[in-house]
């Protein structure tokens, strides 16, 4: 379901889930676009006299409000695709964490870093109609927990994050070296 999103060029498309059969939670770590991959470009003007090119830019509160929306919106599209693919009822609830890659402006490197983390149940989830909700305001109400102001990147720990401790995990080996042709 979450590879067949269709989302722009920038958009990571990257993902981790675990399944918890015994409590039918999904847990789902999302990757998302950084604020600097947003587009910024509002216009180009042809300037006659000199034949050349004007771009006009949205300013940084702009790009700053418009990226922290676009967030919301992806955390509650993933969700509403997710329960609407369960066919089998197989959810009772997804934990949804969403991690952004960006450059950190005081180190000057590369971090991944969860700046939202929701928990819903499927029946709660069904009941919002998406066309006219407020995405933050739904994001809110449903006890989703981020900073008030997402495009500044503040860490937050998730609600449940996936368990790589799992004893049905095993280390791989190579068996090809160990194979007799004979």
């Amino acid at each position: 379901v979450l590879s067949s999103s269709q989302y722009p060029n920038y958009f990571p498309q990257s993902f981790d889930i675990e399944y918890q059969d015994e409590t039918g939670i999904l847990v789902v770590n999302y990757a998302l676009p950084a604020i600097e991959h947003m587009p910024k470009l509002v216009e180009v003007k042809f300037i006659q006299s000199n034949r050349s090119f004007k771009e006009s830019f949205l300013t940084e509160k702009a790009v700053s409000s418009m990226y922290d929306e676009a967030i919301y919106q992806i955390i509650l599209r993933t969700l509403h695709e997710l329960f609407e693919a369960d066919v089998v009822d197989a959810l009772n609830s997804i934990v949804i964490n969403g991690f952004v890659t960006t450059i950190d402006k005081t180190t000057g490197n590369e971090v991944t870093t969860c700046i939202l983390s929701l928990q819903t149940k499927k029946e709660d989830f069904l009941k919002i109609n998406l066309a006219n909700v407020d995405s933050k305001a739904c994001f809110k109400a449903l006890k989703g927990i981020g900073s008030s102001k997402l495009h500044g990147m503040t860490a937050i720990a998730p609600i449940l994050n996936i368990n790589r401790e799992d004893h049905r995990f095993v280390d791989s080996y190579d068996v090809a070296d160990s194979l007799d042709y004979s």
